[in-house]
């Protein structure tokens, strides 16, 4: 649905909606598509559709749209049941164009939920002129249409991550860039310093300015170089990335306010987490009608690592006058037990909005809380609860009917390992298991080099690892060499450190790591043959090679990967070493 004709100007008429991704492939027509057969079906009465609703329900949706409306929705309480019916009302009942109604949510699959179920109530053709979708999808409709004003041809190309990626690796061979960070920063280490930046609302010489003070200055011209230079790419492009669509879309609505001006009321799904770039967004289109209502709950915020602030809230309260507050405080989802231990662990939040759950479902089963002395005492546990659940529920579960929540991806190792020992079957979502992540493959790489060096396949992992100019040819011919020697391409190394010529064609700089990388492992396994455990031989490794330094370089603000060689140092200090000695 293209957004409300606010501007008279003729230069503004409806384009072409255009999309890509891709700035290299020209933009597809959608003229061919196929038209949809329309049916026509009884749609309910506002009345009807009011009488599902619980009181509490029936007052959000029905509130003056005149101010704020901040509807409290906790887990369960048909937080999209009330949005939905609201969208509804304002139109059926308060004769709201819906092409002036903006409903913004958090995903594509809640704004096509919500669509269904709208379809249902107002009829395809009235959805289809509202102006709902992401903050990102709301942002391209009015940028398509007067993007102009922000210095955007209305054709604008959408690069997604794999386009932007591919942007960076073109520019980084002819920007003036150190050879050290050319070497160690990856293109998609540099893209996320680009998106935080923007998440900020940063421009280049904004990044330098609140920079100046870092030790590594070499760093942070190079994070300016490359930014100045992607933008300039991505414009030259007619392009924009994905942080572009909201910053110029904040831009817009600020800078010129007038296409926004018929807008008459705002609904946005999932308010806490909104972060302040997104809230922007929502004040200046909210701006006119003063119309606005939110539906969330602080007490699910998840998205803090992503910039969302729950701080909004208050913010929309001081903003939007007079402002409403509807508790939804009747969970359909859960049973007594489960709502009342949720109630008790939140509750201890004392400065959290002061609201309550009940339920008309039974108490169910008493949730357990089991304190274990250890965590692999805790791993035991929950395999043998699942153990005994199989066994005593008559075939009712399987193992797929089980779930274990984790804080954070380093605590599944202990798990990992006792379900693994129980013969309970699983599976890692969204991620890898302990033991096949990156960081700690290459721990145990050095690990298990430092325990027996003839073994290549470990070598062959960490002679790179942190960078030391050796690529993947001068490692072939080391492997060649040892070959033709018959002796382990380790042996070769050592001789390199000792200033022979074992490999022919090799810089100063490539011997200089080799011999560092020898260096290292001869005096951690003098630490290990005098019984020094595995964790402080990983400490060792970590400080000589610079890892977390590597780490830093690599994987930008990915604070799990840290977290994870943590806990494989208490792995060492729990099981035994590789040496054969009790760590």
């Amino acid at each position: 649905m293209e957004p409300p004709e606010d501007l008279s100007d003729l230069e503004y008429a409806q384009n072409p909606q255009t999309t890509g991704t891709d700035p290299s492939k020209p933009v597809q027509s959608d003229d061919g598509a196929l038209k949809q057969t329309k049916l026509k079906v009884d749609r309910p009465t506002p009345a009807q559709f009011l009488e599902r609703l619980n009181e509490e329900q029936r007052k959000a949706v029905t509130a003056s749209p005149e101010g704020g409306l901040a509807v409290h929705a906790g887990p369960g309480s048909g937080k999209t049941a009330v949005l939905t019916t609201r969208v509804a009302y304002l139109v059926e009942e308060r004769k709201m164009p819906p092409e002036q109604l903006v409903v913004v949510t958090f995903t594509n699959k809640a704004a096509n939920e919500m669509k269904v179920r709208l379809c249902k109530m107002i009829g395809a053709e009235t959805v289809d002129k509202l102006v709902m979708g992401t903050f990102h999808s709301v942002c391209v409709r009015y940028l398509r249409k007067y993007g102009k004003l922000v210095g955007l041809e209305s054709n604008f190309l959408i690069s997604d991550r794999d386009d932007c990626l591919a942007v960076i690796k073109r520019l980084l061979p002819t920007l003036p860039i150190p050879e050290k960070l050319r070497k160690e920063m990856k293109p998609n280490t540099w893209l996320e310093y680009i998106s935080r930046c923007k998440s900020r609302m940063q421009t280049p010489e904004q990044y330098r300015a609140e920079r100046a003070k870092d030790w590594d200055q070499d760093k942070v011209e190079a994070v300016v170089v490359v930014y100045e230079a992607y933008e300039e790419a991505l414009s030259n492009n007619n392009a924009l990335d994905f942080d572009d669509l909201l910053v110029r879309g904040l831009q817009l609505f600020r800078d010129h306010p007038r296409v926004v001006a018929k807008i008459k009321s705002v609904l946005i799904d999932e308010f806490q987490d909104t972060n302040s770039v997104q809230y922007d967004i929502v004040k200046y289109i909210a701006a006119a009608s003063n119309s606005l209502t939110i539906v969330g709950d602080p007490d699910q915020s998840i998205y803090g690592w992503r910039n969302a602030e729950i701080e909004n809230l208050e913010k929309m309260l001081k903003d939007f006058k007079p402002v409403q507050q509807i508790f939804l405080e009747q969970n359909y989802r859960s049973t007594g037990a489960i709502l009342g231990a949720a109630l008790a662990i939140v509750r201890q939040d004392t400065k959290r909005i002061n609201k309550s759950l009940t339920t008309s479902h039974p108490s169910g089963s008493s949730v357990v809380l089991h304190s274990a002395p250890s965590a692999p005492d805790e791993a035991t546990f929950i395999a043998s609860t699942i153990h005994h659940l199989m066994a005593h529920l008559g075939g009712l579960v399987n193992y797929n009917d089980f779930a274990i929540l984790l804080r954070y991806g380093a605590l599944s190792r202990n798990i990992e390992t006792a379900l693994q020992k129980a013969g309970i079957p699983s599976r890692m979502v969204g991620g890898h298991k302990f033991f096949e992540r990156t960081e700690i493959k290459d721990m145990l790489s050095y690990l298990q080099l430092i325990s027996n060096p003839s073994y290549s396949p470990a070598l062959a992992r960490v002679l790179n690892i942190p960078r030391r100019g050796i690529g993947d040819k001068t490692q072939a011919h080391i492997v060649d060499v040892a070959a033709q020697k018959g002796i382990p391409a380790f042996e070769i190394c050592v001789r390199i450190a000792k200033g022979q010529n074992a490999v022919s064609g090799l810089t100063g700089a490539q011997k200089k790591g080799i011999k560092a990388l020898v260096e290292v492992v001869r005096d951690a396994r003098k630490k290990a043959d005098e019984g020094t455990d595995v964790a402080t031989l990983i400490d060792l490794i970590v400080d000589r090679v610079g890892y977390r330094a590597h780490l830093d370089r690599t994987q930008a603000h990915d604070a799990a990967r840290w977290e994870n060689i943590m806990e494989l140092k208490v792995s060492g200090r729990s099981r035994f070493s590789p040496f054969g000695r009790r760590g």
